[in-house]
Formats: C-alpha cells, sequence, structure tokens
C-alpha cells in the first residue's frame, strides 16, 4: 500500500510540475510578446482635409510615403543611389484596410461609418515604388460633412502588409459662418468632383463677392475642364487684376498660379479661334 501511494504522488507532484512549467512559459510568452516593441516602419501616411459645408461633402487626402527614404537620400552622398522600396498591394488596399477615427475633445475614440466614406481616386498599380520623391496619393469623399464635428480630430490607420501606419490628426475647422465662406468651401470640394458644381460654386463666390479674385480662379477652372478656353482665358485675367497687390505689411507672394494659367491658355485659346 505504501508503494502505490508514493507512486501515486510522485505522478501527481510530476504532473504538478509539467503544469506550472506550462503556465509558467505561458506567461513569459505572453510578457515577451507585449514587450517585443514592432519593428519601424518605412512607409509613413499623413492626412489632408478640404472641409466643406455642413450637409454637403468634405474631402479627405491621404498620402503615402517613406520617410526612410527620404532621411537616406539627405544622409548619403549626392551621386549615392538610394534603393526604392517596393511594396506589392491588392487594390482593395484602399477600402478593406483603412480607418479614420475621430478623437473627441474629451478624448473618447470612435470610428466613421464606412456609409460616409466613399473612394474618389486611388493608385491603380498593385506594386507600389517609394523613393525619396515618390509621394502617392489617394482621395475620400466624406459625406455628410456633418458626421465631422468641428474641433474633434481626425487621425488614419492603415495596414500595408506587416506596417499599421498612423497619421496626424488633423483637427476638425469650425463651420463657415458667412455665404462666401460657405461658397468657398463648396468651391474647393467641387474642384475634385465635376466642372459643372465647380462652375455654379464660383457664379455663388462672384455673387457674394464680386471683388474678390477666387470666384474667378474658379469660374477659369471650371471653363478649361469644359474647354471653353477662351472665355477661361478671361477669367483668369480678370482673377490676376482682381488679386490683391503686395504691401510692405503683408509678405504675399506672386499669383505665379494665375499667371501660369494665362499662359497656357493664351496659346490653347488661339488654336481654339483658329480651328473655329
Amino acid at each position: 500500500m505504501k508503494g502505490k501511494t508514493s507512486r501515486k504522488i510522485l505522478v501527481a507532484l510530476a504532473l504538478l510540475v509539467m503544469l506550472v512549467g506550462f503556465f509558467g512559459s505561458c506567461r513569459r510568452a505572453s510578457k515577451e510578446e507585449e514587450i517585443t516593441p514592432r519593428l519601424p516602419s518605412p512607409l509613413n501616411i499623413s492626412l489632408e482635409l478640404i472641409p466643406g459645408v455642413e450637409t454637403g461633402a468634405s474631402v479627405v487626402v491621404l498620402r503615402v510615403f517613406s520617410r526612410t527614404c527620404q532621411q537616406r537620400a539627405l544622409s548619403g552622398e549626392s551621386n549615392e543611389r538610394i534603393e526604392p522600396i517596393e511594396v506589392k498591394i491588392s487594390r482593395k488596399l484602399w477600402t478593406d484596410k483603412i480607418v479614420f477615427q475621430l478623437v473627441s475633445d474629451e478624448g473618447e475614440l470612435s470610428s466613421l461609418a464606412r456609409d460616409n466614406i466613399s473612394l474618389l481616386l486611388a493608385p491603380e498599380s498593385e506594386r507600389l515604388e517609394f523613393t525619396e520623391r515618390k509621394v502617392y496619393q489617394v482621395y475620400y469623399l466624406v459625406s455628410p460633412s456633418s458626421c465631422l464635428p468641428p474641433r474633434s480630430r481626425l487621425v488614419a490607420r492603415l495596414d500595408i502588409n506587416q506596417y499599421h501606419l498612423v497619421s496626424n490628426a488633423i483637427t476638425i475647422p469650425p463651420r463657415p459662418t458667412s455665404k462666401f465662406e460657405a461658397a468657398l468651401r463648396q468651391a474647393r470640394v467641387n474642384l475634385f468632383l465635376s466642372p459643372e458644381q465647380l462652375l455654379q460654386s464660383a457664379e455663388e463666390l462672384i455673387r457674394e463677392a464680386p471683388d474678390s479674385y477666387l470666384g474667378y480662379w474658379y469660374r477659369g477652372l471650371a471653363l478649361e475642364r469644359r474647354q471653353q478656353y477662351q472665355q477661361a482665358l478671361a477669367s483668369f485675367r480678370t482673377a490676376l487684376q482682381l488679386y490683391p497687390g503686395s504691401s510692405r505689411n503683408d509678405h504675399r507672394e506672386p499669383p505665379a498660379l494665375i499667371i501660369k494659367k494665362i499662359r497656357q491658355l493664351s496659346l490653347a485659346a488661339s488654336k481654339e479661334g483658329t480651328s473655329n
């Protein structure tokens, strides 16, 4: 009896030792997983928000780039070739692997409903190649803009293969307080949509502030897209005339974009007149 009892005790002790060892190894493994840092990602993302009116849409621009390549280029020799970083992706990446989140003033985190987000434009290639100068831009439409509460912060999270990327946080601006500001926001959003919508917003800007160059600038862009080059040229020339002059108190840059458009369309308008 004593022998059998001793064997039972030994078996029980052996099982106990095995269980202790098993749970101990599990605890060590979990601790190692917790303290093991993630590998730094060679890719980065940033956000830009083009806010619209409350009942309309807003545009979110996601930029994907490699700060690692940029730093290599800055630290390397001028004649040294920087090897690009190549990443294979799925075309569904831009819709299935991205989440837009809002952080309230109180620090509460919530995700934008996917029904409020639609993809406007994204790279078509399934292979991304990053260099120090290469930046991929992805455009999203958020509608309505009322789902973006003012003073909250917008953040994007994107998973590209093994890399978990988090963007900068953008503070949602207050709602427009004047018809001119609302029309200006609508024009900036419609710039990414149809030329007809852009032209409508431009005309609204001109009605609200006929002395501002902005309405004529956006009208010129809309007419250019509609291939009405002579009318677009006239709008750009009016925008240039109305552009505020420089003074000692403001260091306004010269309207280089307007001048460039005038030069480009002067040639296009002359061709249009010749063909007619």
